[in-house]
């Protein structure tokens, strides 16, 4: 499996083939899990963005971006957290360390794409805070033609489109809970 992020923010354009991440499979921790940070980050503090990650179903190498829906099987939201004094730019360089560690990547719970593919994410302290995300706001079919030009992907591959928001700051004890679709505890990020 491989886990690739494109770090771009929604509706931006992808700039560059640098802008394509490769994590190692040891980053990802399944939602619910407590997430240690690491000590390497001294005082600087971490921060997370929410993104949305959608699950390879088939294999596939130069796939064309209107045959893009054909290769992703699932939807859920992901966490991505890296230490505050690198904050997630195409334009600033960071070490590869910024990615490697265990729980820089949260995933959350799989779910299946509806007939139009959009979602809906909230945070569960107040759901009323909704945030709408289409296919088509996100360019996963281009990323997905993106990707696909450089590497093969194979099923269970993971693509990390964008990220959504503003990124959170992150406290040791925290517990931060987000739904997607209206099923509760979708992401639970567990930080110690």
């Amino acid at each position: 499996m491989k886990l690739i992020a494109i770090n771009r923010k929604a509706g931006e354009p992808i700039k560059s083939i640098h802008s394509i991440e490769l994590y190692p499979d040891s980053a990802p921790v399944q939602s619910g899990k407590p997430v240690f940070l690491p000590d390497w980050g001294g005082n600087v503090g971490f921060k997370a963005v929410l993104c949305p990650a959608y699950r390879i179903g088939r294999l596939g190498k130069s796939i064309g971006e209107r045959f893009a829906p054909r290769y992703r099987d699932a939807v859920t939201l992901t966490a991505r957290l890296y230490p505050s004094n690198s904050p997630i730019t195409p334009e600033i360089a960071r070490p590869d360390i910024v990615k490697a560690w265990e729980g820089s990547v949260i995933l959350g719970k799989w779910q299946p794409i509806g007939d139009d593919g959009r979602f809906i994410l909230a945070p569960q302290a107040d759901p009323s805070l909704r945030l709408g995300v289409t296919p088509e706001g996100i360019d996963i079919d281009g990323m997905i033609a993106a990707v696909s030009a450089v590497m093969t992907l194979k099923m269970g591959d993971i693509i990390i489109p964008c990220y959504l928001d503003t990124p959170m700051s992150l406290a040791i004890d925290d517990v931060i809970r987000y739904r997607l679709n209206d099923v509760d505890d979708t992401l639970i990020m567990k930080i110690k």
